[in-house]
C-alpha cells in the first residue's frame, strides 16, 4: 500500500493521507486513484467535509461512467448535487489511436492476443495544447505535463523492426540494447522519466547504443521472449550483438540512472565492437589451437618423461639380477 501511496502522490502531487484515501475509495487501484486525481478529484478531500467522500460519492466514483470526475455530496434532503459537465473527445477507431500522432504506425502493433494495451503516458500527441477539447483549466494541463514527464526518449528510440536494428547496429557499430516495457508498472514509467533522460546515460546510448523499445504484448516483444525467453520482471533491458543475435547481457526490475551508466560503462570496457564478425571466428579459432597446442605439449612432456624413467627402471632390475 504504500508504494501505491507514493506513486499516487509522486503523480498528482498531493499529499499521502490525501493519496491514502483517495486509493482506499478506488479500491486500491492506482490508475483509477491517478486519473479521478488529475481530474479535479482531490477537491473533494479538502475543507471542511472531513476530507473525505461520503458514500454516495464513493459509490459514484466506482461506477462505469463517472470514472473521471467525483460527484458532490448531497443535501439536507439527501439529493446528491448535479454531476459537473464535462467536454471531451471521443476515441476514434483503433487504426486512429495506433496511428495518429507523431508516434510511428509500428510501436502500436497487435499480437495474437489482441490489440496491444494502451500506455497511459504515450498518448501526448494526441493531447489539445493549452486545454483545448478539454474544458481547459489546470486539470488538462497537469494531464498533457504528466504525459509529456513519462514519454519515452523518441529521439532516441529506434522505430524499425528488431532484425532491421541488428543489421543497422551491426553497420554503425553500436550495440543493440533491448527494453521491453510493461506500461501498467511505475518502475518502467520511471525509466522513461529519469534514466533515458539522464544526460549521462543520454550520451552514451546516443555514441555506442541502439534503443529499441516495445511494449511487453507487441507482436515484436512477443517474438523477442519466444527468442530469447520469457521475462519474468519490468523493466527488462538487455545488450544484444548486432553481428550474431546473442544476447550478451540483460537486467530485470527497477534500476536508477546511476545503475544503468555504471552498468553500460562496464559493459563498454568488457566489449569491443571493433571486431568484425569473421574476427571473433578467428579469435575463437585461435583460442581452441592454443589450447589443443597445450594439449598436445602437455602430452608430448608425458610421453617423453615416461621414455626417461623406462631405461632407469631396467638397469634396476638386471642389477639385481646379477647379485642373485
Amino acid at each position: 500500500m504504500d508504494d501505491q501511496v507514493a506513486q499516487v502522490v509522486a503523480i498528482c502531487e498531493t499529499t499521502p493521507n490525501i493519496a491514502k484515501k483517495l486509493l482506499e475509495q478506488c479500491g486500491g487501484d492506482v490508475a483509477t486513484a491517478v486519473e479521478i486525481g488529475l481530474n479535479g478529484g482531490l477537491q473533494h478531500f479538502h475543507g471542511g467535509g472531513g476530507g473525505g467522500l461520503d458514500a454516495s460519492s464513493a459509490a459514484g466514483a466506482g461506477a462505469p461512467g463517472n470514472q473521471y470526475s467525483l460527484p458532490g455530496g448531497v443535501d439536507s434532503e439527501g439529493v446528491r448535487a448535479p454531476i459537473l459537465a464535462r467536454a471531451d473527445t471521443l476515441l476514434g477507431s483503433d487504426d486512429d489511436f495506433y496511428h495518429h500522432g507523431a508516434m510511428p504506425p509500428h510501436r502500436f502493433t497487435r499480437s495474437a492476443a489482441g490489440p496491444t494495451r494502451i500506455d497511459p503516458f504515450l498518448n501526448a500527441a494526441r493531447e489539445p495544447q493549452g486545454g483545448e477539447g478539454r474544458g481547459g483549466g489546470e486539470a488538462a494541463s497537469k494531464r498533457i505535463s504528466l504525459e509529456q514527464l513519462f514519454r519515452p526518449p523518441l529521439h532516441l528510440l529506434y522505430m524499425g523492426e528488431f532484425d532491421a536494428a541488428k543489421r543497422d547496429g551491426a553497420r554503425a557499430r553500436k550495440w543493440l540494447v533491448v527494453n521491453i516495457q510493461d506500461p501498467h508498472t511505475f518502475a518502467c514509467q520511471v525509466l522513461n522519466r529519469d534514466v533515458w533522460k539522464d544526460q549521462r546515460v543520454e550520451k552514451l546510448v546516443d555514441r555506442s547504443f541502439l534503443l529499441w523499445q516495445r511494449q511487453l504484448d507487441s507482436a515484436e516483444a512477443l517474438t523477442y521472449a519466444d527468442r530469447y525467453g520469457q521475462i519474468k520482471t519490468y523493466p527488462h533491458v538487455a545488450i544484444v550483438d548486432p553481428r550474431t543475435g546473442e544476447r550478451v547481457v540483460w537486467w530485470e526490475g527497477e534500476m536508477g540512472a546511476e545503475v544503468m551508466f555504471d552498468r553500460a560503462t562496464q559493459f563498454l570496457r568488457d566489449h569491443r565492437m571493433e571486431e568484425t564478425k569473421e574476427s571473433i571466428q578467428d579469435r575463437r579459432r585461435r583460442v581452441q589451437k592454443v589450447g589443443q597446442d597445450e594439449e598436445d605439449a602437455m602430452l608430448a612432456a608425458a610421453i617423453a618423461a615416461s621414455l626417461q624413467e623406462a631405461p632407469e627402471a631396467t638397469k634396476g632390475g638386471s642389477g639385481s639380477g646379477s647379485g642373485s
